[in-house]
C-alpha cells in the first residue's frame, strides 16, 4: 500500500510511505529514506536502508509508480 500524501506528520520535512511485501519504505523528500522489515521490527526501531540499498531502490521505483498512477501531488523543490 502506498500512502502518497506528502505530509509532515511528526517530521519537519514531507514524506510518503510504501508498505509492500512486509517492508516499509519511508521516502523523505530531500533526505535519505528509511526501510523497515515490519515482521521483525514492528516498532520501526532499526532502519535497514543502509544495508539494503537495492531493495530501497526497487521500493522507491514502486512508490513513484504508485504516486504517478494516483496523480499524487508532490512537494516542489525550492
Amino acid at each position: 500500500h502506498a500512502f502518497p500524501f506528502p505530509h509532515y506528520r511528526g517530521a519537519t520535512i514531507p514524506y510518503s510511505v510504501l508498505q509492500f511485501d512486509g517492508w516499509k519504505l519511508i521516502q523523505y523528500y530531500g533526505e535519505p529514506s528509511e526501510l523497515y522489515r515490519l515482521a521483525d521490527d514492528p516498532f520501526e526501531e532499526h532502519d535497514l536502508a543502509g544495508e539494503n540499498l537495492e531493495r530501497v531502490i526497487r521500493l522507491k521505483v514502486k512508490l513513484l509508480d504508485e504516486l504517478t498512477r494516483l496523480n499524487a501531488s508532490l512537494p516542489k523543490q525550492k
